[in-house]
C-alpha cells in the first residue's frame, strides 16, 4: 500500500486484518501492530487521533476475519452446533465489507488532506522481508488445514500448529526458538488462555442459573414485549445490550452472556440461529471501539499520544458503516453465504457500494468534497442500497450515480496542498 495515497493508514488495514487472523484480542492487535503503524501514519500527515482510531478499528475487525478468528467464534460454533469452518465461511463477506468501509474512509480522508504515497525509492524491499520469515506462514496453513478437515478437535489442530511453529523456527537464526523463548511463549499462552477459560467457566454457572430459574424464557418474553414484536426494534435493543456488556468484558465473555440471554428472543422472532448468533458476536467485537468505554481505541490512543475521547469518537465515526452490516445479514442471509449464488453476488456487490457511499457521507468526500446536501443525498442513497430489497437497490444506485456526475460537473474547488510523507531513513 506504500505507493497509494494514505498508504500508511492502508498498511494498518491490511496488517491488522492479517494479524487479527491469528489473535483473538483487539487490544493485543493494537499493541503489536499499532507500535509500527500509528507513528507511521502520524509522520505521513494524519492527525494523532485519526491515526489511532484507524488502528483501533482495523485491529478490532481482526476478530471477525477468517480463517482464524477470535476465540468467541469457536464458542459460537459450539453453541449453534455447527463446525467452526461454517462460522468462518459465514463471517467472510461481513468481514470484507467491514474492511472495505474502513479502507475507503481512509482514502476519502487522504484526498481531503492532499496526502500521497511514498516514492518507489522510499519503499522497503518486500522480497528481502518475506525471505526472512515467509516460512512462518506454514504453521497457519497447518492450523487452517486441520480445522477445515474436521478430523481432529480444535485443540489438537492448535497443538499441531504450535509444534510446526517450533520446528520451523529453526530454519532461520532470527526466528529460532531456544529454551528461553519457548518457555516465554508457553507462559504467554497460558496467561492468554485465562481471558477465555474463566469467562467460559463463569458462563457455565450462569447457564445453570438461567435454566433452573426459568430466567431465559422470561428474558426472551421481556425482549419481545419491549419491542412490541417488531424485529428491527428487538435487534436495536440487543445491539445496545451487547455493546454495554462489551464495555466491561472481553469479547468472548460478552458474546457468551448475550448469546445465552438474547439469542433465543431473536430465534423466536424468525431469525435463523446462525444469523442471530453472528449478530450478537459481531456487536460483541465492535464494542471494543464504542465510547464511552472503547478499550481498543484507548490502547491505540496511548500509543499515538492522542486524546482518549477524541480517538474513541473518531473510531466510532469511522466504523459507523460496520454497524449496519449485521442488520443486513439478519434480514438477508445472502451475506452469510446462504442462498442462490446469484443472489449472494448481487447482495455483496450492492452492499459494498452502499458501505463505500456511507463512508463517503461520513468523511465528507465522494467525487470531490461534499456540501451538506451532497452528504445527505449520499447517506440516503447508501441506506437505500444497504436495505436488502431490489427496488431500493436500483433507487440507491440511481442516487449515487447521479450524485457522482453532478459533483464532477460542478466547478472544482481549490485542491488541498499535497503533503509529502517523510523520506527514507526517518520512518
Amino acid at each position: 500500500t506504500g505507493r497509494v495515497r494514505g498508504g500508511a493508514a492502508k498498511t494498518s488495514v491490511v496488517s491488522s486484518a492479517l494479524y487479527g487472523t491469528i489473535s483473538g484480542s483487539a487490544v493485543a492487535n493494537v499493541v503489536v501492530d499499532g507500535m509500527i503503524t500509528i507513528p507511521l501514519m502520524k509522520r505521513s500527515g494524519f492527525k494523532a487521533s485519526f491515526a489511532s482510531a484507524v488502528e483501533a478499528v482495523a485491529s478490532t475487525g481482526g476478530q471477525i476475519m477468517p480463517p482464524v478468528m477470535g476465540a468467541a467464534a469457536f464458542i459460537l460454533a459450539q453453541i449453534v452446533g455447527i463446525s467452526y469452518w461454517e462460522v468462518a465461511i459465514a463471517a467472510a463477506i461481513p468481514a470484507c465489507l467491514y474492511y472495505a468501509a474502513l479502507y475507503f474512509a481512509i482514502d476519502f480522508e487522504s484526498v481531503k488532506r492532499g496526502l500521497r504515497g511514498l516514492s518507489k525509492a522510499d519503499l522497503p524491499d518486500v522480497k528481502t522481508g518475506l525471505k526472512l520469515r515467509i516460512h512462518l506462514i506454514i504453521p497457519l496453513i497447518v492450523l487452517v488445514y486441520y480445522i477445515i478437515s474436521g478430523d481432529v478437535t480444535p485443540v489438537t489442530a492448535a497443538l499441531r500448529a504450535i509444534m510446526a511453529t517450533v520446528i520451523l523456527s529453526f530454519i532461520r537464526k532470527g526466528t529460532r526458538m531456544g529454551p528461553v523463548r519457548l518457555l516465554s511463549a508457553l507462559e504467554k499462552g497460558a496467561k492468554e488462555s485465562i481471558s477465555v477459560a474463566v469467562p467460559c467457566a463463569v458462563a457455565g454457572v450462569v447457564i445453570g442459573v438461567i435454566i433452573n430459574t426459568g430466567l431465559g424464557l422470561k428474558f426472551t418474553d421481556l425482549m419481545i414485549y419491549l419491542s412490541g414484536g417488531v424485529l428491527i426494534i428487538t435487534l436495536i435493543l440487543v445491539m445496545i445490550a451487547v455493546i454495554i456488556l462489551g464495555m466491561g468484558m472481553p469479547t468472548s465473555a460478552a458474546y457468551l452472556l448475550a448469546a445465552i440471554l438474547m439469542a433465543p428472543a431473536l430465534i423466536n422472532m424468525g431469525v435463523t440461529p446462525l444469523a442471530a448468533h453472528m449478530f450478537i458476536f459481531y456487536f460483541a467485537v465492535i464494542s471494543m471501539i464504542t465510547p464511552p468505554v472503547a478499550l481498543a481505541a484507548y490502547a491505540a490512543a496511548s500509543i499515538g499520544e492522542a486524546d482518549l475521547w477524541e480517538t474513541g469518537v473518531a473510531a466510532f465515526k469511522i466504523a459507523i458503516p460496520g454497524f449496519l452490516i449485521p442488520f443486513i445479514f439478519v434480514y438477508d442471509n445472502a451475506l452469510l453465504l446462504k442462498g442462490p449464488w446469484m443472489e449472494i453476488v448481487w447482495r455483496t456487490l450492492i452492499t459494498i457500494i452502499g458501505v463505500i457511499g456511507l463512508a463517503g457521507s461520513i468523511m465528507g468526500y465522494y467525487a470531490r468534497k461534499t456540501t451538506p446536501l451532497d452528504r445527505f443525498l449520499l447517506f440516503i442513497g447508501s441506506i437505500l442500497l444497504i436495505v436488502p430489497e431490489k427496488i431500493t437497490d436500483f433507487l440507491g444506485l440511481a442516487v449515487l450515480i447521479g450524485l457522482f456526475f453532478w459533483q464532477r460537473s460542478r466547478k472544482p474547488e481549490p485542491s488541498a496542498p499535497v503533503l509529502s510523507p517523510v523520506g527514507k531513513g526517518k520512518g
